[in-house]
């Protein structure tokens, strides 16, 4: 634990009573309520999160309007963890060092919990403490980049590209499948940041970039300790990518040289952070806590 452990720690108790709030208004099936809960407070790293509220306190000084737009990230995230386990998908036997919910719960309420925490985070969107311009500007960010083009097209692009030979694979397929299944979402964080607290097109800009470094950042990592660690370590099946021949940076390019584009896009992702917030920022904590190998 380092010393700003404290603060990542503040911000995802203050998102996980968010959404664990959220979902005890929702009483119409008792077993579908059981089967969020168990995948949606079941929390992870909660990347998305933190990152989302340690960029708004440096935007403006402070992180409490974006708690509902945190939680509603995670509980898509959430959503999308328990579609991406099913059988007819990744067929995932753990996620954060539990069963998948569809082995707990069964395939279709494991479909419908996902269904449910997906609907429900545009409730909490709906609840942020924010002009309704902006809120706006939320749903759309989130609707845009969580759907066909963002994190459901990255997963569409993945399932498509398994068992793909690598002459028929490049760079250029490789970022666009990491970036809908996993970089989407990192660039919901960020924006939503920059929109709750009203900067400017230029800087909004700036912001893009540094989300696209960071989100390649996170997944080619992710890649890597797929294949370098055990599952306690990852909290996951390991391995499952070589296991469903994933289109992955090692498979294309090796371990070694994966291990060295993941280090010049963290390089890049902190040089972004620095020009735009500082070395002493909060995201240049978060970033460097939380996506160090």
């Amino acid at each position: 634990m380092t010393k700003y452990s404290d603060y990542i720690e503040n911000i995802k108790r203050e998102v996980k009573e968010t959404v664990e709030k959220n979902i005890e208004t929702y009483n119409y099936s008792h077993v579908l309520k059981q089967s969020m809960s168990y995948t949606a407070l079941n929390f992870g790293k909660m990347f998305r999160a933190t990152l989302c509220l340690g960029l708004l306190d440096d935007l403006q000084g402070s992180y409490k309007s974006g708690i509902n737009f945190a939680g509603a990230i995670e509980m898509t995230h959430a959503y999308g963890l328990i579609h991406d386990d099913l059988p007819a998908l990744d067929d995932a036997r753990f996620r954060r060092n539990k069963m998948s919910n569809h082995l707990v719960y069964g395939e279709a309420q494991a479909i419908l919990a996902g269904d449910a925490l997906q609907a429900g985070a545009y409730d909490l969107v709906a609840k942020t403490d924010a002009d309704a311009a902006i809120v706006l500007k939320l749903v759309t960010l989130l609707s845009s980049l969580s759907g066909a083009n963002g994190y459901v097209g990255g997963q569409s692009l993945d399932i498509f590209s398994e068992h793909e030979d690598r002459d028929f694979l490049n760079d250029e397929i490789i970022k666009k499948i990491h970036y809908g299944k996993t970089g989407a979402l990192i660039e919901v964080a960020v924006l939503g940041a920059g929109y709750l607290a009203a900067v400017d097109d230029k800087k909004m800009e700036k912001l893009k970039e540094m989300a696209l470094e960071i989100g390649l950042s996170f997944q080619i990592r992710d890649d890597i300790l797929d294949i370098t660690k055990a599952e306690k370590e990852i909290g996951k099946d390991a391995k499952s990518d070589l296991k469903k021949d994933k289109t992955t940076y090692p498979k294309l390019y090796g371990l070694n040289k994966s291990i060295e584009i993941y280090k010049e896009h963290l390089e890049t992702s902190y040089k972004l952070i620095k020009e735009l917030l500082g070395e002493n920022s909060h995201t240049y904590m978060v970033v460097s806590e939380m996506l160090k190998m």
